[in-house]
This record gives C-alpha cells, sequence and structure tokens, in this order.
C-alpha cells in the first residue's frame, strides 16, 4: 500500500520525492485522471513499441 512505501522511505532517514501517475485507457483513448482541470479532458497519445520493450 501507499502507507506502507511512505513509512519505509520515512524510517531510512533520507530525503525523497514521490510522483504518481493515474491514468485510464477508455474505448482506445488515454487520459490523465489527475489532470488539474477535471471538467477538461486532455487526450494523451499511446504508442505501442513493435520490439515490445
Amino acid at each position: 500500500t501507499l502507507h506502507q512505501i511512505f513509512e519505509k522511505l520515512s524510517n531510512n532517514g533520507t530525503e525523497f520525492s514521490v510522483k504518481v501517475s493515474l491514468l485510464e485507457i477508455y474505448n482506445e483513448e488515454l487520459f490523465d485522471l489527475l489532470s488539474p482541470a477535471p471538467d477538461v479532458t486532455e487526450r494523451l497519445q499511446l504508442f505501442d513499441d513493435p520490439r515490445n520493450k
């Protein structure tokens, strides 16, 4: 859980920064669910790597 991640990091005694992304794929479209403007759904691009990397 996120609580365990933050607990482990704080017990380490070092500074840390955590970045989180929350994306939704719907009807083959990608949406940023943490966008600061909830009424605007900015389309994101999803690329498929033919080498599967």
